[in-house]
């Protein structure tokens, strides 16, 4: 009877435990269920900003149509009142420039309902206007912007609609009031000339800026450095100060200089804060400055505008105008996370060349077309975003990225990948190469990870050093006939042993496969290739020769350091240049006739300690080289003075040393 309460009192037990657990399973589901309900990326979160989405699209729309609506009619009846006064008259905005979102729908709306003050409101907001913007239409005056304030965020999103104050013929600039504001701001003149503005039209402190003149538009130039220090380039010196890793002051967006008529937009900001030495301003070096300012819309080219600011580690903010960024974050390298690239952009040219810390790419440009040298020398970026078709210029794109795990796609628009992975040691599968790659130079050299490598288009026709130093790679790619150049493409491969069919069409075969160290058994050569120095160079694993084509000329070095190799093969008729041919082969059984075409062949048996039976020379050769070439020839050639290699050659030049005794090696020599 005990023992039955005992079992009574377990089950009771455990059922209590399994309750308990039941109890926290459902808060870790219902904790769960409420974070992808309302968490920073839950539903509501999601639905919230999708509506905010579609509605700044409706007020947008709707006041385009307005506007266009007004546009149509002063054209049409001669109407000169101003388009913003007919949208306050028709109520659609309030006094205060706030957009009556329901008078303007035609419904209420869940946004558009606050004020500027606390936010959630839609306001036009103006903005200077002159002739000579980017633009390049001949009207003045103010224009106004749609923007909105969001809840709770006083910071504004521009939304764009962009429509003048005033007729087109009309001039509406309220000097007096830009003058009174530009008091504010230390460095203006006593005739208020050399006037800078921002995008907002507000005064800017030109004592901060140095300009260029270029006619139609103004260039915020900088002093450029090159890599040895250097002024590569005059320019003008930024002058401005710093305070707290800033820049004192607004990036001008129009600049009026002394004397001038108008205003003149700033289109280029050329190497303007490019770092300097410090006998050009021991005060405020460009080194100092850590955070960008924001680079106004009117801006088209950033060419080395942060060149070498290494301690620039945040941007406000890029120009949507922008297209050119050659060298615009060059050597910076505190940035660890790439500005968002306007879709504006065309050329990202070694835009963050040697920036050692980058980690993060934001994104790349839609309308991108190079990208030669982008992230040299990046050796912390792991995984790049997607490469936009439209990319034709990829040389070094990556070259130095030591971290690179996954190569991106290579977009078909791709034609030239100069050294694009070179030095990724961490990169283990090559991307397939589209058929629009015409040169494949250098593209994996020193990729020491990669195992795995693509097909060879037929497209391509270099592919010199193409996978030199890859030492983990074991099989090559099949090399198509389209290819006429393979000057080291495989040279260094130590773990390479088998190599496929190789071009029909390539003539130069210069140290292709030299240093291939696991290499066994050699390819056949095509009948094309004339060049054949250095090829099998330091394979110490060769054992056979692989016969020579009769059109072959150089063979230099062709069997250098193959320790291994026991037969030489035939030498053709047309070689002429056999220096150190079979230099060190130190298990050489026979040497090869030299024919008679041969005209140098200094230290081509030299330590060739295994040789034995009768070298035949053919060669006539000239008198230098004798002297410094033949004995040279033989040094180390064998071990003992019992070894016979007899000379027979027809030139007058070997009676000099028939019958003589080397005097750099054991070797007898006779007639």
């Amino acid at each position: 009877m005990r023992k039955e309460k005992t079992n009574v009192k377990n089950q009771k037990g455990m059922t209590l435990v399994a309750l308990v657990v039941t109890i926290i399973v459902l808060l870790i589901l219902a904790a769960v269920a409420l974070n992808l309900t309302i968490g920073e990326n839950g539903i509501i979160t999601r639905t919230k900003q999708a509506t905010i989405i579609n509605e700044n699209a409706n007020v947008y729309e709707q006041l385009q149509l307005k506007v266009g609506e007004y546009e149509i009619d002063k054209v049409e009846s001669d109407n000169n009142e101003a388009i913003l006064s007919r949208l306050k008259s028709d109520g659609y905005v309030n006094e205060d420039n706030t957009v009556n979102v329901e008078n303007l729908i035609g419904r209420s709306m869940k946004t558009g309902k606050g004020s500027k003050e606390k936010g959630d409101v839609y306001v036009l907001e103006q903005m200077q206007k002159t002739a000579s913007s980017v633009t390049s239409d001949s009207s003045t005056g103010m224009e106004y912007y749609l923007v909105y304030y969001a809840e709770g965020n006083s910071s504004n999103r521009n939304l764009g609609l962009a429509f003048k104050h005033n007729s087109a013929t009309s001039s509406y600039v309220d000097w007096d009031k830009v003058f009174e504001t530009a008091e504010k701001y230390p460095g203006q003149n006593e005739d208020n000339e050399n006037i800078g503005l921002d995008y907002l039209g507000r005064p800017v402190n030109m004592d901060l800026w140095s300009y260029e003149n270029c006619g139609t538009y103004i260039d915020l130039t900088g002093t450029h450095l090159d890599q040895y220090g250097a002024i590569a380039s005059k320019g003008y010196a930024y002058r401005g100060k710093y305070y707290d890793g800033k820049i004192e002051g607004e990036v001008p967006m129009y600049i009026k200089p002394t004397g001038a008529d108008e205003f003149l937009p700033v289109k280029k900001m050329t190497y303007t804060f490019s770092k300097y030495t410090e006998k050009y301003d021991e005060e405020n070096k460009n080194s100092e400055l850590v955070h960008a300012p924001k680079i106004p819309d009117s801006v088209e080219s950033m060419k080395g505008t942060f060149f070498n600011c290494t301690a620039l580690n945040e941007v406000a903010g890029l120009s949507n105008s922008l297209n050119d960024m050659y060298e615009t974050f060059r050597g910076c390298i505190s940035l660890v996370k790439t500005p968002e690239i306007p879709d504006s952009v065309e050329t990202m040219a070694s835009t963050f060349m040697h920036c050692s810390n980058l980690e993060e790419i934001s994104n790349f440009s839609k309308n991108v077309k190079s990208m030669s040298s982008t992230f040299n020398d990046c050796g912390k970026l792991t995984n790049i975003p997607e490469i936009p078709n439209g990319v034709m210029e990829m040389d070094l794109t990556f070259s130095g990225c030591t971290s690179l795990v996954n190569a991106p796609e290579i977009p078909n628009s791709a034609t030239e990948m100069y050294s694009t992975f070179s030095s990724c040691t961490s990169l283990v599968d090559a991307p397939e190469i589209p058929d629009s790659v015409t040169s494949l130079e250098f593209t994996f050299l020193s990729c020491t990870a990669l195992v795995n490598v693509p097909k060879i288009p037929n497209s391509v026709t270099n592919m010199d050093s193409t996978f030199s130093n890859c030492t983990s790679l074991t099989i090559a790619p099949e090399i198509p006939d389209s290819v006429t150049s393979i000057n080291s493409t495989f040279s260094g491969c130590t773990s390479l042993v088998e190599i496929p069919k190789l071009s029909n069409n390539v003539t130069n075969l210069y140290s292709t496969f030299s240093d291939c160290t696991s290499l066994v058994n050699a390819p056949t050569i095509p009948d094309s290739v004339t060049n054949m120095s250095s090829t099998f160079s330091g394979c110490i694993s060769l054992v056979n020769a692989p016969t020579i084509p009769d059109n072959v000329t150089n063979m230099s070095s062709t069997f250098s350091d193959c320790s291994s190799l026991v037969e030489a093969p035939k030498i053709p008729e047309k070689v002429t240049g056999m220096n150190s041919t079979f230099e060190n082969c130190i298990n050489l059984k026979k040497a090869p006739i030299i024919p008679e075409s041969v005209n140098t062949i200094i230290t081509t048996f030299n330590n060739c300690s295994s040789l034995t039976g009768t070298l035949t020379i053919n060669a006539k050769v000239e008198p230098y080289l004798y002297i410094r070439g033949y004995t040279n020839c033989l040094k180390g050639a064998a071990t003992n003075n019992d070894a016979s290699l007899i000379l027979n050659g027809t030139s007058n030049y070997l009676n000099a040393i028939y019958n003589t005794k080397s005097d750099e090696s054991n070797i007898t020599l006779q007639k």
